[in-house]
């Protein structure tokens, strides 16, 4: 679609959403003012006990990859608060400036998911960590940017408020 697109008189801001990234077109005191920015995406993660930081972040980059997206388009990692507790996980979160999330099996289990398991279920209270993880922390109006992807034994999925 091409063409030509004014701000008129009154019109302070367009904002022009494409996926995750935003063009933001703007009047400030009779100048146009042009931005990008980044809607920041949260996590969600899930895997076995003990994980290492190194397998964490492989399989997240891994799975934004696919996403066409980078470790900059995130602002949060979510998992369940067993898993938030360990080194793996803090280190993460710390090593990128993520807000780390720690939500309860029973927060988790609450949540509607598309790819429930009874494995996950049966292991940690929940049917779905990292899906039902990345849909809580992004808040009500959430949806999933990417199903939950399985790496080297880590689960992530990603979601957008």
């Amino acid at each position: 679609m091409s063409g030509d697109l004014a701000l008129g008189a009154g019109v302070r801001r367009l904002v022009l959403g494409v996926g995750v990234r935003r063009l933001v077109l703007g009047v400030d005191a009779r100048r146009l003012v042009l931005g990008v920015g980044v809607r920041r995406l949260v996590l969600g993660v899930g895997a076995r006990r003990g994980t290492p930081a190194a397998v964490l972040t492989g399989a997240i980059r891994s799975v934004l990859g696919e996403a066409g997206l980078t470790a900059a388009d995130v602002g949060v990692l979510a998992t369940i608060d067993r898993r938030a507790a360990e080194d793996g996980f803090r280190e993460v979160a710390a090593a990128h400036g993520w807000e780390l999330v720690a939500l309860a099996a029973a927060d988790l289990a609450a949540r509607d998911v598309p790819n429930a398991s009874d494995r996950v279920a049966a292991a940690v209270g929940t049917p779905s960590v990292a899906e039902a993880a990345a849909l809580a922390a992004a808040g009500r109006d959430a949806e999933l940017v990417l199903p939950k992807r399985v790496v080297d034994g880590v689960t992530v999925a990603v979601a957008k408020a």
